[in-house]
């Protein structure tokens, strides 16, 4: 992967992107850049470089040919922001109680809610924390 040619996303996407090449000891010769994961990953199918995409953004939407595979060691933080003094509203309590219980979800079926071609060979990292 050093050598390859890496599509980058968004500002934060890139800021991850180059912090696990990095980590892996390389810097990543980005060629290519969008926002769009679609157009990502239609540039990988065109052979045109490497990317990388959330557990999500693949179960969202998928391009034939397009595989995955797992960044060891990579994961994805969620934050829910709330303001006043606890104990946060029925309403708010809920949607933190329905987060945790999907990041759960999806740390214990990532790899089964991958398209089938990518879920073979891998599955993409999943939601590791809740944070609060």
């Amino acid at each position: 992967m050093r050598d390859a040619t890496w599509i980058a996303g968004c500002d934060r996407c890139r800021g991850h992107l180059l912090s696990v090449c990095a980590e892996a000891g390389f810097d990543p010769r980005i060629g290519y850049s969008s926002d769009d994961m679609v157009v990502m990953q239609a540039w990988v199918a065109a052979g045109l470089g490497v990317a990388t995409q959330t557990g999500l953004a693949l179960r969202a939407h998928h391009i034939e040919g397009v595989v995955a595979t797992e960044l060891p060691g990579s994961k994805r933080y969620i934050y829910a922001a709330t303001y006043g003094e606890p104990p946060d509203p029925p309403a708010t309590a809920a949607l933190l109680a329905a987060l945790a219980e999907a990041a759960t979800s999806a740390v214990t079926s990532s790899s089964q809610n991958l398209p089938r071609s990518a879920a073979a060979r891998s599955s993409q990292t999943p939601l590791n924390d809740v944070e609060r």
